[in-house]
Parts: structure tokens; C-alpha cells; sequence
């Protein structure tokens, strides 16, 4: 029962960079909408590792960290990309 729980956690994961993908691909090329996607998947990418590792009954700090801080990096690549300066 958890390896069915584990693969349809990793789906729903695939699914939404999957959406991600496809909507950068298919709307317009519009910077507000780009950078709206990108920190949208920064956000679900901590929230579902946060929770993903909670229902394994894995809390552990490090690991929880590791996900703010692989968020906090995409965050900053995708303010970095999509300043005006470069």
C-alpha cells in the first residue's frame, strides 16, 4: 500500500512540471505569466517535498532545509533570469 502512495505522489509531482512545461510552451510569450509559472513551481516543489517526506513518517530537518533551500534557489535563478539587467 505505501509503494502505490509513494508512485502516486512521484505521478501527481511529474504531472504538475508536466502542466508547468506545457503552459510556458503554449500561452504567449509573456515575461509576467513565465516568472508566475517559475515561482509557482518553486513553491509546489517545497510544499509537495515537505509533505512527500512528512506521510513517509521522515521529518527530518536536513531534509525538509534541503527542499526550502533547492526553492530558494529556483526562486533567485528565476529573478535572476527575468530581471531587466540581463
Amino acid at each position: 500500500m505505501m509503494i502505490k502512495k509513494i508512485i502516486f505522489s512521484h505521478y501527481f509531482l511529474i504531472l504538475f512540471f508536466t502542466l508547468s512545461l506545457a503552459s510556458l510552451y503554449l500561452l504567449p510569450l509573456n515575461r509576467t505569466i513565465q516568472l508566475t509559472v517559475f515561482l509557482s513551481v518553486s513553491v509546489f516543489y517545497v510544499i509537495w517535498g515537505i509533505g512527500h517526506h512528512r506521510n513517509e513518517d521522515r521529518k527530518d530537518k536536513h531534509i525538509m532545509l534541503e527542499y526550502i533551500l533547492l526553492g530558494l534557489i529556483g526562486v533567485v535563478l528565476t529573478l535572476i533570469i527575468f530581471s531587466p539587467f540581463f
